[in-house]
Formats: C-alpha cells, sequence, structure tokens
C-alpha cells in the first residue's frame, strides 16, 4: 500500500461462478455483481444483482502531487482539490485547472467555500486552517490541536472543525477571527467525520473506539452508537437515514503513532529517503463496512468489504457512493444494499469524492493524484475486460453465449501464460452474436471482453463460456498391501494363517473425472501380468485378496485408474503404479531333525526352513509349561534356513516331551515334539 496515496485513515482503517464439469465440457459463467467485478471497467458499471451497462465518461486532470486527498464542489460546479505532499489547493473552473495555494503543510484533509466565497483548507500536522478569500488573500489560524481532520459549516454560518489526537470539536467564525471549543471526548483521541443533520444537530465519528456522537445546537452531546471497528471513516446523510463507513483495525494500531508514522514516511518520500518497511503501519489497516442507521436509532450493515477499506463516502439521490482503498473502485450503495460498480479507476485509491445534484460528481485518487469530473451524459464508448480463466490444462473453446439487451459485441484472446504477453494470440475479430464459436486457438489461459458502442441502452446480464480441457492422465499414486483386520484363521496344531491380502489404491484425476480400477499380479520372476477379477473394474479402489490357493512366493501387484467413464473410446486414459514385492506365503515352516541329547545337559537341538519367507521365530515347551525363545545357532534370523539349540533347565528322572514351534515372515508357524527321558 503506498504511503502517499493513501488518505490518513485514522482508524483501523475466482474464478467467477466456478467451472462446472459435465461429460468432458465446462462452463464459465458470470452472472452475479460478484463475477462481473472482477474484471475491469472502463466507463462501464457493474449493477445488483448482476449485469454490466455504459456508465459515464470522465474528464481526467492530473496534478503534481502524488494524491487529491479533498475535495470540494460549489453550487455553481466549481471544484476544488487539496492535495497531499505538499498540501495545496487547485481551483477546476470551465475545464481549466489552476492551482491557487501551496503550503509547506503535509496535506489538505478537508475544504469548504462559505457563503461569502471565502475557501477553507484544514491541513496536517499543525492543525492550521488555510482561508483564500474571492480576491485571493491568504490567510492561516490555527486551532488548538494538531490535527485538523474535517469542516461542516455551522446553521449560523461559522464552521465546525474535528481534531485530533485530543478528540475535539470546535467552532470557529467564519472569517476565522475565534475558536471555542464544542466537544471534547472523554475516550477518543480523534474525531474525523463530521455530518450536519436538519435539525442543525451534528454527528461526529471517532477512529480510535468507533463511536457515533451527537451533538445538538446547544452543545449537549450523547453518544449514539458504538461500532465493532475502530474507525468511523465518513458520516452521510440521506433521506430518512444516515450512512456510516467504518474501517477495522489491528489489535496494536495506535492512531496517534500511524499519523506521527505517516508523517515521517511522507517527509521521507520527498527526501527520497524512505525506508523500505516505512510503511510497515499501513498493514494493520483492514475491511471496511457500509451500514444505515435509521433515524430510530437502529443500525443495518449493508455491505462488507472483504480485503478492502473506505476512504470516502457522499450521500447522492439517498444513496451512498463509496471510494475504496484499495483497487481504485467506486460503488454506489442503496438502503438495501444492493449496489454498482460506478468506476474501476487506474490509480490505487479513491481518496476523495463529491456528489452534486444527486449524482457523482467528482473523484480525486492516489499515487498518482488525479481528478476526475463526470460528464453529464452517459458514456457512447466503453469495455469491460473479464478477469483471465485458468483452465488448468491446454483446452478447447466452444461457444460464447451471453444474455441482455441491445447491440455490443465481444473479443477474445487465449494463451499459455499467467499474464497476457507478445505470446498470447491477438484478440479475436468482434462478435456480436450470441452462441458464435470461439476463434482463439487452444491455450491454457482464456479472456474476453465486452465493447459497448453506439447503443447507449445496451445491457449484458449473464455470460457463458464453454470449454473442454485435454484430457489428462489420471495418476496412481499409491499401493498399500497389507493384511484386514480380523482376517487370520487358527490352523490345526495351533498356527496362524491369513487368507486374505488388502490392497488399497491411492489415485486421482487432474480432470476430476470418476475412475475405475482394475489389479493385475505376477510373480516377481515372471514377465506376465494376471488380471485379478477376471479383469472386471474393481467397485472400489479396494479389495480383499483372498490367496488360499495362490502358490508361495514373491509377488508384485499393477493398478490400474481409468477414466473410460466420462470419455470416449480411443481418448480416455489410464494410469498405472506398480507396488513394491511382497510375499504370499500360505504353508508354515517345516522342523527337522529334532532331537535330544540327554547328558551332563539336555540339549534340544533341530532345523527350522520355509520355503517362502525367512524364520522369525523359534521357542520351545517343556512338558506343556511356557514358550520360551531360541537363538539361532548364528544369533541372527536372517534366512529361510535356521539350526537351533537350546539347553532345557534341570528335570526331574524320568519321561517327558519338549515341543519346539517355529513361525515366519508371513505369521505362518509349525509345531514339532520329541519324548525323551531325564536321568
Amino acid at each position: 500500500m503506498r504511503a502517499q496515496a493513501i488518505l490518513l485513515v485514522i482508524a483501523a482503517a475466482a474464478a467467477a461462478a466456478g467451472t462446472a464439469a459435465a461429460g468432458g465440457t465446462s462452463i464459465w459463467e458470470l452472472s452475479s455483481k460478484e463475477h462481473f467485478d472482477r474484471g475491469t471497467l472502463d466507463r462501464v458499471v457493474v449493477f445488483s444483482p448482476g449485469g454490466i451497462r455504459l456508465g459515464p465518461s470522465f474528464a481526467r486532470y492530473e496534478v503534481e502531487e502524488t494524491g487529491v486527498w479533498s475535495l470540494f464542489v460549489t453550487a455553481d460546479g466549481i471544484l476544488f482539490a487539496g492535495t497531499a505532499r505538499p498540501a495545496s489547493v487547485y481551483r477546476l473552473q470551465n475545464g481549466k485547472l489552476e492551482r491557487i495555494l501551496k503550503t509547506e503543510e503535509l496535506a489538505v484533509t478537508d475544504m469548504l467555500v462559505d457563503g461569502r466565497g471565502c475557501l477553507y483548507a484544514a491541513t496536517i500536522p499543525e492543525g492550521k486552517v488555510f482561508r483564500i478569500s474571492p480576491d485571493g488573500k491568504e490567510a492561516v489560524f490555527r486551532i488548538p490541536d494538531q490535527y485538523a481532520w474535517k469542516l461542516l459549516p455551522a446553521p449560523d454560518g461559522n464552521i465546525y472543525v474535528a481534531s485530533g489526537p485530543n478528540g475535539k470539536v470546535f467552532l470557529m467564525e467564519n472569517g476565522g477571527g475565534w475558536v471555542r471549543e464544542v466537544f471534547k471526548s472523554g475516550r477518543e483521541k480523534n474525531i474525523i467525520s463530521l455530518a450536519g443533520l436538519p435539525d442543525g444537530a451534528i454527528l461526529c465519528g471517532s477512529a480510535e473506539n468507533g463511536v457515533l456522537y451527537r451533538i445538538d445546537k446547544s452543545g449537549r452531546s450523547e453518544a449514539l452508537h458504538n461500532f465493532a471497528d475502530k474507525e468511523i471513516r465518513e458520516i452521510a446523510v440521506a433521506g430518512d437515514g444516515i450512512y456510516i463507513a467504518t474501517n477495522i483495525s489491528q489489535k496494536g494500531f495506535k492512531q496517534e503513532s500511524f499519523v506521527n508514522e505517516l508523517a515521517e514516511v511522507l517527509r521521507a518520500e520527498v527526501q527520497g529517503t524512505a525506508q523500505p518497511d516505512a510503511r510497515k503501519e499501513f498493514k494493520k489497516l483492514m475491511n471496511g463496512k457500509i451500514h444505515r442507521m435509521d433515524r430510530d436509532g437502529r443500525v443495518e450493515t449493508l455491505m462488507a468489504m472483504p480485503a478492502n477499506f473506505a476512504l470516502c463516502m457522499a450521500a447522492a439521490d439517498g444513496t451512498a457512493i463509496v471510494g475504496c482503498g484499495l483497487e481504485g473502485r467506486v460503488l454506489s450503495i442503496d438502503r438495501n444494499g444492493g449496489s454498482f460498480t460506478l468506476a474501476d479507476l487506474a490509480e490505487e485509491q479513491v481518496i476523495a469524492l463529491k456528489a452534486r445534484n444527486g449524482e457523482l460528481y467528482a473523484m480525486g485518487t492516489g499515487h498518482p493524484g488525479k481528478i476526475y469530473v463526470t460528464d453529464k451524459s452517459p458514456s457512447d464508448r466503453g469495455i469491460y475486460q473479464s478477469e483471465i480463466l485458468d483452465t488448468g490444462f491446454p483446452s478447447v473453446f466452444g461457444s460464447l453465449c451471453w444474455e441482455g439487451r441491445g447491440s455490443v459485441s465481444f473479443e477474445t484472446r487465449t494463451g499459455n501464460t499467467e499474464k497476457p504477453d507478445e505470446t498470447w494470440s491477438p484478440w479475436s475479430v468482434p462478435v456480436k452474436a450470441s452462441g458464435t464459436r470461439i476463434e482463439s486457438p487452444r491455450a491454457r489461459f482464456f479472456q474476453f471482453r465486452v465493447n459497448f458502442g453506439g447503443d447507449s441502452t445496451a445491457v449484458v446480464t449473464l455470460i457463458r463460456t464453454y470449454y473442454a480441457r485435454a484430457n489428462q492422465r489420471p495418476a496412481v499414486m499409491g499401493i498399500v498391501v497389507g493384511q484386514p483386520r480380523d482376517s487370520q484363521v487358527i490352523r490345526t496344531g495351533g498356527e496362524k494363517y491369513a487368507p486374505k491380502i488388502m490392497v488399497r489404491i491411492a489415485a486421482s484425476d487432474p480432470d476430476e473425472d470418476p475412475l475405475v480400477f482394475r489389479l493385475y499380479c505376477k510373480e516377481t520372476s515372471k514377465d506376465r501380468w494376471i488380471p485379478l477379477n477376471d479383469g472386471r473394474p474393481l467397485p472400489k479402489p479396494e479389495v480383499e485378496w483372498t490367496v488360499t490357493d495362490v502358490p508361495d512366493g514373491l509377488y508384485q501387484l499393477k493398478a490400474e485408474a481409468s477414466d473410460e467413464l466420462v470419455n470416449p473410446p480411443g481418448e480416455s486414459l489410464r494410469g498405472f503404479r506398480i507396488s513394491d514385492p511382497f510375499v504370499i506365503d500360505n504353508r508354515g515352516p517345516s522342523i527337522e531333525g529334532l532331537s535330544v541329547d540327554v547328558g551332563r545337559e539336555i540339549v534340544v537341538r533341530g532345523r527350522a526352513s520355509d520355503a517362502s519367507s525367512n524364520i522369525t521365530r523359534v521357542e520351545y515347551s517343556v512338558d506343556g509349561g511356557d514358550w520360551v525363545f531360541i537363538s539361532p545357532s548364528d544369533r541372527v534370523f536372517d534366512s529361510r534356513t535356521e539350526d537351533f539349540s537350546a539347553v532345557l533347565p534341570p528335570l526331574e528322572a524320568g519321561a517327558h516331551r519338549v515341543r519346539v514351534r517355529a513361525q515366519d515372515t508371513a505369521g505362518n508357524a509349525a509345531v514339532a515334539e520329541v519324548e525323551f527321558d531325564a536321568r
């Protein structure tokens, strides 16, 4: 956010309709105000609930300063513009722009012209109010506070001045002869907005805690409402209601430090010594809202502006016109929350605006500083340019359809870079018939523009673009091979056996097409893949594979994902992945040469072996006692054959029986026993 272009907001200050795939064809639709607002407007307005049409045309004037911070228009149409860095005042009359005041202050925050034709300009940061008489004479008056934020004519011809950082409102004689305090907030540091009521009372809004005050003609004050947002940026009285623009600030936002820091940033930028992080305080400015208060005090939020905020507002013909701090947008909002996007300016901030005769009349922008004045008649030409559609992959575009009335034409272009450059196709030949096929070449990115010209009644309320992405191959990300829960059974002899293997497939499709799955298996030593489930698609990407009849060995699985359900033969694609090798072992180990040597010690010996997997455990039990672990002769279980021996504990003389149990990697077990006589 540019410091030199931002107004002193003292407070806390995607694709269009998502694409819908069906039968390989997707639709990009613009039908709501939110959708249309994502494009750019050139002399075109966006209206609720959704549509575009020609708007007013603007005459544009440039100033030397980087921001136009305040505007005032007289009854006879003379426009005054106050600027920042340095604080200057321009007069626009009969199409001629002339600077009539240049000061050493930072910014002109507000202006008004009194009944005698004297212009008053409030400035920061020294609380000065400049007066320029009709004869050009200048005078300077100071209020007993640092910041002069807002000016408002009083019913008796004097002038109210809202100030900070002491949260006061002063009454200044229109000749500047005296200044007296009429209000001081006990909790707010800055009063930054003022508005007059028909009964002579005034409204003022604060920037610390979002408090709206009413001050009657006798000076009695009351708090009407405490907004959740921190700043009441503007107040506008319209018809039987009051519009209030508020902004939010993050925790830690300090108004006085914000103003002081802004002053330092502006001075540093004038001197060319601004630091890269000089604008960090602006990052605390957040979302704005527009509210409406009825005369009975009921407050309703009409619009929230996520990731944007209000910089200025004016009442016009019962509506509120709002200038935004980002994207150069000007909105018109009615009492029911319906809205128009009146302008989409090239400059980032619309810092000031004024209405005249019930309509938007002038706008002031920041970075660079420009003045826009609305012509009385609508534009005879305008362009709406859509945001860029990212189809995700190279796509073929079908027809472009629209609804509305009147005569407009459409042009399209495509490319394969996120931002249009010289590699994009040129704009197509204009077409005027809805349903015309798009001639722009196949590409990933797409954009259109609507040309309004020659028909001031033309309106477009819906736009649809049809396209089909080039089919993308499904991806199989993984195959998990394991045992399902409770799949083990107990064989005769007590050994456990797993007759099933659980196979789970993880896959995705870039086009989000539904997928079907097939599984194939083979021994690692062979080349031929054998289809499971008779080659039919699996009902879901997981299956319990019964392996009781599968020969023991080392196997692999191949999982296939296909998008054949929504793509014709010859155009469907398949993705594959092969699993890591795994063992199918249906048979338990064998125990050979089991014997007991009875001597000074009793030693049991033997050999455990398995045809398919390693031996992982050997243990013995004497006379039905506990099982005792036996280490292999080489101390490591690392092969399919393991010799073992173990010294049995001392036994009483007589007949005994020892059982030996061996287990393989697959969990299969075998048991053998031998009888012997101890001495």
